[in-house]
């Protein structure tokens, strides 16, 4: 995709969130309307200052990482699940870093003083906008459009829809771990955070205590999860032959359990607890011997 391509796509992505923005901003919140409108109207500014600079920031760094100089036809390709190059990390990336993005821009609106229905409907847009123009830009390039990378996407987006909306969903936490992959001899130029897959662990982190309901929960500390991670090993290194699955088993701290009346900064803290902090666990390798860990991270 050349430069000139990719800012018209820039600009009209900016337009349009800018636009509904615009509209959104001139809506009375019923519920706000005690509150101190400037206070309100700032954090508003803020806010959509905030989303077009880091629409721009996003799609200068793809450009600069995958797209420039790197134009063709547009092409679509599926990859595979968790039987591709990465052994699935990619996918579980593409999932987690929409179900990250919904949690941010929910925890920002709500911050902002939005209503919960535009705070929903921005969350899963502008995810959803990221995700599409990714692979728009993808496909104009050698990296192909993904449907399955999309599908990941919104699979993600979907998710974290779900727990505003059901409370038995809320036990379920997505989170990522990461900690740099040793240095190989097969890779010739410097990994980055994205091409790392074999730093990256997908938890699943189940609030055991709220689980067991109140007549056994007495027996579980609140603040410890139970967590299900899966990584892969070797692909980094990018020989199939090294490649193998990893399936994770480990504790993990829950800071949704703090306690806070103030329901901005309770989402403020659902945001922290998409990553999952060094804790003890236990990790088995496709054909490969047991490891226990008592800080695992990657």
């Amino acid at each position: 995709m050349n430069y000139s391509k990719f800012l018209i796509i820039l600009t009209l992505i900016i337009f349009f969130i800018q636009s509904d923005f615009k509209l959104l901003s001139q809506e009375l919140d019923s519920v706000n309307a005690t509150k101190n409108t400037k206070s309100s109207f700032n954090k508003r500014n803020a806010v959509k200052v905030g989303i077009v600079a880091n629409t721009a920031a996003i799609f200068y760094t793809q450009y600069k990482w995958w797209w420039e100089d790197d134009y063709h036809p547009f092409h679509c390709h599926w990859e595979g699940y968790f039987n591709n190059y990465s052994k699935g990390i990619d996918k579980l990336g593409h999932a987690y870093i929409s179900y990250l993005y919904f949690k941010t821009f929910y925890s920002v609106m709500k911050w902002a003083d939005y209503k919960e229905k535009d705070a929903i409907k921005y969350s899963v847009g502008i995810p959803l906008l990221y995700a599409v123009s990714v692979e728009m830009g993808d496909g104009f390039s050698s990296y192909q459009f993904s449907p399955d990378d999309l599908l990941s996407n919104i699979a993600g987006i979907g998710f974290a829809y779900l727990q505003t909306r059901n409370n038995i969903s809320k036990n379920i936490q997505f989170k990522w771990s990461y900690y740099p992959s040793e240095f190989n001899p097969w890779q010739k130029k410097k990994l980055s955070i994205t091409d790392d897959y074999d730093g990256h662990i997908y938890w699943l982190s189940f609030d055991v205590k709220n689980i067991l309901g109140e007549k056994y929960n007495q027996f579980w500390p609140k603040y410890i999860n139970l967590a299900l991670g899966y990584g892969a090993d070797g692909v980094s290194k990018g020989n199939n032959d090294l490649k193998r699955r990893e399936f994770i088993v480990g504790l993990d701290i829950n800071l949704n359990h703090i306690q806070s009346k103030n329901k901005k900064t309770r989402n403020f803290i659902d945001v922290l607890n998409t990553y999952r902090l060094p804790l003890p666990a236990i990790k088995f390798k496709e054909n490969s011997q047991t490891e226990y860990k008592m800080f695992l991270m990657h």
